[in-house]
């Protein structure tokens, strides 16, 4: 017999902090399609987790500020139509400097 992989077990009632390089994204899971997200991080583990989790809806995204490590992610998910959101919430000082914000 070969060994095969089991989906993965959905998570409810998770906080999970995933690794998105430089920074992070934090994405509590209540469990009643309330999700919200907490930065997007810069690469595409988030994109990667929602499809994992068959999450389609996040009720809010929350960015503290708009530098790539934060937000880089966020970009992919809007223009794939990957599930669909809510509101976005962006700190009101977050675009100080940042490099994504001027391009």
């Amino acid at each position: 017999m070969g060994s095969e992989l089991s989906p993965p077990e959905l998570l409810r009632r998770h906080l999970c902090f995933l690794d998105a390089g430089h920074g992070n994204c934090r994405v509590p899971i209540a469990g009643n399609e309330d999700e919200i997200v907490v930065d997007a991080g810069r690469q595409s583990a988030l994109s990667e987790f929602l499809h994992q989790q068959e999450i389609t809806h996040i009720q809010s995204i929350y960015m503290s500020h708009a530098d790539a490590d934060h937000i880089g992610a966020l970009a992919g998910i809007i223009v794939t139509q990957q599930v669909t959101i809510g509101q976005i919430f962006l700190n009101s000082d977050s675009s100080k400097d940042s490099k994504i914000i001027r391009a």
